[in-house]
C-alpha cells in the first residue's frame, strides 16, 4: 500500500512543495543544514571529473555552510547552490529538484524524511521530461 502513494504524482508534488517550504524556512533563519539526495537527480554544471563523480554514492550528504549556504537559491522545482569536490576543490553547481532530497538534517537532528527520493521511475521520468522538452524546443527549429 505505501508502494502506491510513493509512486503517486501527487504524493510527489506534495513533498517537493513541504521540502521547498522547510528548506525556505531553513535560509530565512540563517542555519547551516545537510541534506542527501539521489545522485540520480542531481545535475553537475560543469560536469564533475570521472574520478570525483564515480566516488559519489547513489545518496550523498551535502552540508551547506559558510560560501555553500551563500550561494544557495531556491527555485519553483529545484534548489541551486555552488561547492567544492574533491582534493582540487573542483567547482560545480548543483541544481537539485525537490523530489530527489532523500533527508534534511541540522547537526544530529533529522527534520525531513522523503521516500519518493527512492523511487526509480522519478529518475527516469525527469530524463523522458528533458527529452520531451527538447524535442518541443526542436519542433519549432526550421531549418534554411
Amino acid at each position: 500500500m505505501t508502494n502506491s502513494i510513493f509512486n503517486d504524482g501527487s504524493y510527489k508534488d506534495l513533498t517537493s512543495k513541504q521540502i521547498k517550504e522547510l528548506i525556505t524556512y531553513i535560509q530565512d533563519n540563517n542555519f547551516d543544514f545537510s541534506i542527501t539526495c539521489n545522485i540520480e537527480g542531481v545535475n553537475f554544471s560543469p560536469k564533475l571529473p570521472e574520478d570525483i563523480y564515480n566516488n559519489l554514492q547513489t545518496f550523498t550528504l551535502f552540508s551547506l555552510a559558510n560560501f555553500t549556504l551563500s550561494s544557495l537559491e531556491i527555485k519553483d522545482n529545484h534548489i541551486e547552490f555552488e561547492t567544492g569536490f574533491g582534493a582540487s576543490n573542483f567547482g560545480s553547481v548543483c541544481t537539485i529538484p525537490y523530489y530527489a532530497i532523500l533527508q534534511i538534517s541540522m547537526q544530529d537532528s533529522i527534520l525531513f524524511i522523503n521516500p519518493v527520493a527512492t523511487i526509480e521511475k522519478y529518475f527516469e521520468e525527469k530524463y523522458n521530461e528533458e527529452d520531451q522538452i527538447k524535442r518541443s524546443m526542436n519542433s519549432f527549429s526550421f531549418k534554411k
